[in-house]
């Protein structure tokens, strides 16, 4: 929503009052864990620096879903400059992969042990 500060036309101040809206409506939704429950992480990240392309600054993002249900997300715009779409594509990986580690061992600490390997899904152009 930053980004939407930068811009001043109307249709992007709807879209802020949109999400913010939402946020103050779904605040008090849960989602619940049992324990024993064998738990599947998903996450599917991606990273562009295509978009900019006179500065090639990589924006990468990431989405963990546990059980169908995104619980952790990220979308970044990084101060690293990148010269090839392999070079961003690893870098994003690597972040989740760092990310992933952590979400693994809060689950771990809060009796909710992942017994399955995660799975990452990346997207690549070709």
């Amino acid at each position: 929503m930053s980004l939407l500060f930068c811009f001043s036309s109307n249709t992007h101040w709807k879209a802020m009052k949109y999400t913010i809206a939402y946020v103050k409506d779904t605040i008090n939704y849960r989602i619940t864990y049992y324990y024993g429950a064998k738990l599947q992480f998903i996450d599917f990240v991606d990273s562009d620096y295509t978009n900019n392309c006179n500065t090639r600054i990589l924006t990468n993002g990431h989405v963990f879903y546990v059980e169908e249900v995104p619980v952790l997300w990220l979308t970044k715009r990084q101060e690293t400059v990148v010269t090839s779409m392999t070079k961003a594509e690893y870098m994003a990986a690597s972040r989740t992969v760092e990310q992933a580690i952590w979400l693994s061992s809060f689950f771990n600490g809060s009796l909710l042990p992942q017994k399955q390997p995660y799975c990452l899904l990346t997207i690549t152009e070709q």
